[in-house]
């Protein structure tokens, strides 16, 4: 494991079979802040899908490793990765290495403070439903062809009212699906 080179830049490599190889101490101090406690010998020498979360998300990422593999051109996305009190708006480069290896480099473009949220009283007894939240933007599914912020969702739409517990899944909505379907080295 080593330091990342560059300020706002989290990085791993995976080799040809998609096992990670190497990651940079930024990037789990940088997992840390996102109340995730990764070790590095839980990380390395493990399958990146692993720690993925969603179908429609690791489908995504599949389809994105695949054309960067294909092409031997670097790919770059942008994607959201909230902490519970900022909205993190960021990018991944994913760059063709020797041996159909790839270098993942996240860069944080900005961050902002969100509004604080009450998503559920845990001592109500409540129904339980799903809702989708996309895995690339963080908007919730609010209706078929309808995603909003988690804030609007909340106050607007009355998700997570005082009867209603919701089980967050992940997905991908469909304006994020076509930029990265899209998306050009």
């Amino acid at each position: 494991m080593n330091g990342c080179q560059e300020n706002n830049f989290y990085q791993y490599d995976i080799n040809k079979d998609n096992i990670i190889t190497s990651i940079c101490q930024d990037f789990l101090r940088f997992a840390e802040q996102n109340d995730y406690l990764l070790k590095e010998a839980r990380i390395l020498n493990s399958p990146l899908f692993d720690f993925i979360e969603g179908d429609d998300t690791r489908y995504m990422n599949s389809v994105l490793i695949n054309r960067v593999r294909e092409t031997k051109i670097q790919l770059t996305v942008p994607f959201r990765c909230d902490s519970q009190d900022h909205r993190r708006y960021m990018e991944m480069s994913i760059i063709p290495l020797e041996d159909d290896g790839l270098r993942f480099k996240n860069f944080l473009v900005k961050s902002e403070k969100k509004q604080d949220i009450v998503l559920s009283n845990l001592d109500t007894h409540k129904s339980i439903d799903v809702i989708s939240m996309c895995s690339w933007c963080n908007r919730f599914k609010v209706t078929n062809t309808q995603w909003e912020e988690a804030d609007i969702a909340v106050r607007e739409l009355g998700l997570f009212g005082d009867n209603d517990r919701k089980r967050i899944t992940h997905g991908i909505c469909q304006t994020c699906s076509e930029l990265i379907m899209t998306a050009e080295g």
